[in-house]
């Protein structure tokens, strides 16, 4: 920051010459000079250097990378629940498929058993 201060006494100086030289009176050349070097000095601070910008590309990297390994660790932790979510699902709907397939097998087997009741039946009637 320095050198920026002193590029633009320099202009400053270099403005109010050309001023006089132009036919300003000293005062009148010495003002606008100082009223160059005012309307500057806030820009002055907010000039961002090479460094500032360094430092800043730096720190949006540093972000980044910390948001990745954050998005990846909630992903795989989604992921995982996921999976304990689906096989959960599968074996309950494992138990149930399980238990409509023995509801099934009893009531086959009482109408069999009805079936070759009624068969039974049948041949004691007629025979």
């Amino acid at each position: 920051m320095a050198v920026m201060a002193i590029a633009v006494m320099m202009d400053t100086l270099q403005i109010s010459r050309r001023m006089r030289d132009a036919g300003a009176t000293e005062p009148v050349a010495e003002a606008m000079a100082k009223t160059f070097a005012e309307s500057t000095a806030f820009a002055r601070d907010d000039v961002a250097t090479k460094a500032d910008l360094e430092a800043l590309r730096l720190a949006t990297k540093a972000d980044l990378e910390s948001l990745r390994i954050a998005s990846k660790t909630d992903l795989e932790t989604g992921l995982n629940t996921l999976r304990l979510e689906v096989k959960s699902d599968i074996a309950q709907l494992e138990t149930r498929i399980q238990a409509g397939q023995n509801r099934l097998l009893v009531w086959i087997g009482g109408m069999l058993i009805a079936t070759i009741g009624a068969t039974v039946t049948l041949i004691k009637a007629l025979g």
